[in-house]
């Protein structure tokens, strides 16, 4: 199992774009959401890309992995801990990005657990 901080204690009133993961295989995930003083909903979309192999993917190249239970793809941040997970990620590149929305002030920090299955 590895873990990467994708964002770590980012202002919740701005726009925010995680770094980017490269997983390149079938892949088990696993998010962990923690915010603090919120005064709005911020809208996180999870995205993934392929670009068959180790190639950098470019701003076009991402697609949102859907809520399922939101038609807009995207998951509300609130003040509690949310965790969201899924299975065999189709692209080889990971990030998330978190919106402000209708937020401005607060935190948010998103931890990434992910195990590849070969």
């Amino acid at each position: 199992m590895r873990t990467v901080k994708l964002l770590n204690n980012v202002s919740a009133g701005a726009q925010h774009i995680s770094a980017a993961v490269n997983l390149d295989q079938r892949t088990w995930w696993k998010l962990r959401i923690d915010a603090s003083g919120l005064n709005g909903t911020p809208r996180l979309y999870v995205e993934e890309a392929y670009t068959g192999g180790k190639v950098i993917p470019h701003d076009n190249d991402w697609t949102v992995i859907c809520n399922p239970f939101i038609s807009d793809c995207f998951f509300n941040i609130d003040d509690t801990e949310i965790t969201i997970e899924k299975t065999d990620i189709k692209g080889n590149w990971f990030r998330v990005r978190m919106e402000a929305n209708d937020n401005t002030t607060g935190t948010v920090s998103i931890l990434l657990a992910y195990k590849t299955f070969i």
